[in-house]
């Protein structure tokens, strides 16, 4: 593996351009990887790719989260942020970058959703095990059923308020 060389000049470089380079300097198994998550960033970048400076916490947490948008995976989203965060660090010591936390920040936060995000899947599933059951409840019973799984589904809705709803036609 060679190491990529870069020389400082008075303009700007965009981090598009150094990226570039040290996607050529790495094995043939980073290359790809590494493509794809600049690929990722530069779509979040319409008009100019984004300089150094831009890589502050809200524009990061900003790109992983339209990645989630769009409908890539969690752990998609903190490999190509890993990735994206090795070639800032190689930025940073060629020093074209300042040392910056928000990838750091961005990758807790993101544990911090991935965690939320398997308890809500686990009891979605769970609610989903329930309702199943619904066509073996008779009568009364499954009336208060109806109305329990209605007041889970709004969020909580207390049930005399559920009772107090109209039809609107």
């Amino acid at each position: 593996m060679s190491q990529v060389s870069v020389t400082k000049c008075d303009t700007v470089v965009p981090f598009a351009g150094f990226a570039s380079g040290v996607i050529e300097s790495v094995s043939d198994r980073l290359k790809d990887a590494y493509r794809k998550a600049l690929g990722s960033l530069i779509r979040m970048f319409p008009v100019d790719t984004p300089s150094f400076e831009d890589f502050d916490a809200t524009n990061v947490g900003d790109w992983v989260i339209s990645m989630i948008a769009d409908g890539v995976s969690v752990n998609t989203a903190r490999y190509y942020l890993e990735n994206i965060s090795a070639i800032y660090n190689k930025a940073v010591k060629a020093g074209l970058a300042g040392n910056t936390d928000s990838f750091t920040v961005v990758k807790s936060r993101l544990v911090e959703v991935a965690t939320g995000l398997r308890r809500l899947d686990h009891d979605v599933n769970k609610l989903r095990g329930l309702y199943c059951q619904r066509d073996e409840i008779r009568g009364e019973k499954r009336q208060c059923f109806d109305l329990f799984m209605l007041s889970v589904f709004n969020r909580g809705m207390d049930v005399e308020q559920i009772l107090r709803l109209t039809k609107a036609y």
